[in-house]
């Protein structure tokens, strides 16, 4: 699979330094177009990924619950990345940077109920007299 990222990618960065000058907009829509490729490829790894996770976490008796929280946590880091790069590729950081801000509290919103728990269960093993 890296071997035809890295071959898209290689293809790709040609094609666009071949036509940033005469034709930026078809450049951008190139970086696009090998991106969302990247994204396809990807797709495919991450259910065995998925798979991994959850037999490791049931070969230790570990909860099960947390693991859709740190996908999601996942899935929203690696999205936000690829939209802010896209946007600083196309000379817009700025707006590129307020996408990184909004995944930083989308990722907040996602872990922030766990955190809670995890608190809970802290305050639950302390003794009464230190709480």
């Amino acid at each position: 699979m890296m071997l035809k990222i890295i071959g898209i990618s290689l293809v790709a960065v040609i094609l666009i330094l071949l036509l940033k000058r005469q034709r930026p907009d078809i450049a951008l829509l190139i970086s696009i177009a090998c991106g969302g490729a990247i994204l396809l490829l990807i797709v495919g790894e991450v259910g065995d990924v998925l798979g991994m996770i959850k037999s490791t976490a049931n070969k230790y008796g570990m909860d099960t619950e947390f693991i859709p929280m740190i996908i999601k946590v996942i899935g929203v880091a690696y999205t936000a990345q690829l939209a802010s790069q896209l946007c600083s590729d196309a000379g817009e950081g700025a707006i590129g940077a307020k996408i990184e801000l909004g995944a930083r509290i989308a990722i907040l919103a996602i872990a922030l109920p766990t955190a809670f728990k995890i608190i809970e269960v802290i305050m639950a093993l302390m003794p009464m007299g230190v709480a």
